[in-house]
C-alpha cells in the first residue's frame, strides 16, 4: 500500500507492483516505462509530467486522478477506469478511438 506516498523525479522504468494502492499519491516526473501496474488504484492520485509509454496498466484504476503533462504511449490500458479524470493525455485519448 503506497497510497498517499511521493515520488518525485523516481526512475521505476519496469517497476512490478500488481493490484498495488497508490490512492491519493503524488508522482512528480516519474518514470514507469515498461511498468506491469495490471489491477492496481490510482484514485484521486496526481500523476503529474510522468512517462508510463508502455505500462500494462489492465483492469487498473484512475478514478478521478490528474494526469497533467503525462504520456501513456503504447500503454495497455484494457479494461482500466479513468472515471472523473482530469488532464487526459492525448496519446491516450487516441488510443480510444
Amino acid at each position: 500500500d503506497f497510497s498517499r506516498s511521493i515520488f518525485w523525479q523516481s526512475f521505476m522504468q519496469r517497476a512490478v507492483a500488481l493490484e498495488s494502492r497508490f490512492d491519493q499519491a503524488m508522482f512528480r516526473e516519474v518514470v514507469l516505462t515498461g511498468a506491469s501496474l495490471e489491477g492496481a488504484s490510482f484514485q484521486k492520485a496526481q500523476v503529474l509530467d510522468s512517462l508510463l509509454n508502455g505500462t500494462h496498466l489492465q483492469g487498473a484504476s484512475f478514478r478521478e486522478a490528474d494526469l497533467a503533462g503525462s504520456h501513456l504511449r503504447n500503454a495497455d490500458v484494457e479494461g482500466a477506469d479513468f472515471t472523473g479524470a482530469r488532464h487526459l493525455p492525448k496519446d491516450l485519448v487516441e488510443q480510444d478511438r
